[in-house]
């Protein structure tokens, strides 16, 4: 559960940064 927790959240993380980097961008 934990793992799964955690690769789940890596990738929520990677989703939200990259949108952030593209708004910065902006």
């Amino acid at each position: 559960m934990l793992g799964i927790n955690r690769v789940t959240v890596w990738n929520r993380m990677r989703k939200y940064g990259i949108n952030l980097k593209r708004e910065i961008k902006r």
